[in-house]
């Protein structure tokens, strides 16, 4: 709990090396969390706008431990926080290449080494102010000490060890404590080489790796674009008005008419009540009345119509596949009666009325 504490801490610095830590795991979280939760806005937002306060302490405190004022204490909570919005708003994936920008200006302060008088203070993982992270350094003081050594020449080992750490502590104190020359500071070097005189160089390289980078990732998004599949064709046959024509009528007793097509279709027609629509069901659209798109016989044998329309306002007409037309028909000799449209129709006599017609007789099975 300290260590998080730590990472808003206001007053405190913080070197280099734990600066450089909290800047990468600020941007990988924040990558993490838009891969895993990618249609999730609110979260991929939210990450975003705590990474953005992370960073804003912890460049505060880095500023704290080099001693500089200005406006870099905002721009790599900011920049960040811009990037970071635009890969949100415009899900794009070349514009993730935008997170190079904060991770570059955020890296500059690395680029200033701790004063004297900060490097005085006894660092705990990276950071020294007012959040207590002692006890992290106890444990590994506990953890040294846990170690037994052996006795020699009546000697106790663990002490010998101490009294040297001891020594070298104040040894490292004293080292660390002579005055930094900058011009030695690897830092400091490459701060001069890239922002000197080469800075409008650096800047041109910087923005012209992130230009390129979103470019080749827009075109390689592009060739693997996956294709649009084709619009499926439709199995169903077109019912032209050859298909539609109606041939040999034969007017059974329950008063409705078999006819049969040009492809040996069989219509269904009878007179019923006054309608207003032409097509009252269309097995390619699967719309209109559902009782029309069942032919049920009583012993629960269904068959589907292709389509059902009306003429004359009162005339329905019921067509069905010339595939169905064996059974429709042997159903129609054998069965009693049979159900469309919500009209029962009785099948009394007509095994004698279509036992006289070739035409129909020889579709039977």
């Amino acid at each position: 709990m300290p260590l998080f504490l730590s990472l808003f801490c206001k007053h405190g610095v913080d070197n280099r090396i734990r600066f450089s830590v909290i800047i990468l795991a600020s941007h990988v979280c924040f990558l993490l969390f838009s891969a895993m939760f990618h249609a999730f806005i609110t979260i991929k937002l939210f990450s975003a706008v705590l990474g953005s306060i992370i960073i804003f302490y912890s460049s505060k405190r880095r500023l704290a431990d080099a001693q500089l004022h200005g406006p870099w204490l905002y721009i790599p909570a900011v920049s960040f926080l811009l990037s970071a919005c635009l890969m949100i708003f415009i899900d794009i994936a070349a514009l993730y290449w935008l997170i190079l920008l904060p991770l570059a200006l955020a890296s500059l302060l690395l680029t200033y080494p701790g004063k004297a008088k900060n490097i005085r203070r006894k660092y705990i993982l990276g950071y020294a102010g007012p959040v207590d992270l002692s006890i992290y350094k106890d444990k590994q003081v506990q953890a040294n000490q846990s170690r037994v050594e052996p006795n020699i020449g009546g000697v106790n080992q663990p002490l010998i060890a101490e009294a040297e750490l001891a020594t070298n502590h104040y040894q490292h104190q004293a080292y660390q404590a002579k005055p930094t020359n900058s011009t030695s500071d690897l830092g400091e070097l490459i701060r001069a080489k890239l922002l000197g005189k080469n800075s409008k160089y650096t800047l041109s390289a910087l923005a012209a790796i992130v230009v390129l980078g979103i470019v080749i990732t827009s075109l390689l998004s592009i060739d693997n674009k996956p294709e649009e599949p084709e619009p499926l064709v439709s199995t169903e046959p077109e019912l032209n008005s050859e298909a539609l024509e109606r041939f040999n009528p034969i007017a059974l007793p329950d008063e409705f008419t078999l006819s049969l097509s040009a492809y040996e279709g069989i219509f269904i027609s009878w007179q019923a009540d006054i309608v207003e629509q032409n097509t009252v069901w269309e097995l390619k659209t699967g719309q209109g009345d559902k009782s029309c798109s069942h032919l049920t016989f009583n012993n629960q044998k269904t068959f589907r119509p292709l389509q059902v329309t009306v003429e004359n306002q009162d005339t329905y007409i019921a067509y069905f596949s010339p595939l169905d037309s064996p059974d429709i028909l042997n159903n129609i000799v054998y069965r009693g009666s049979f159900t469309l449209c919500g009209y029962d129709f009785s099948l009394k006599g007509t095994q004698a009325i279509i036992g006289k017609s070739n035409e129909y007789a020889k579709l039977l099975p």
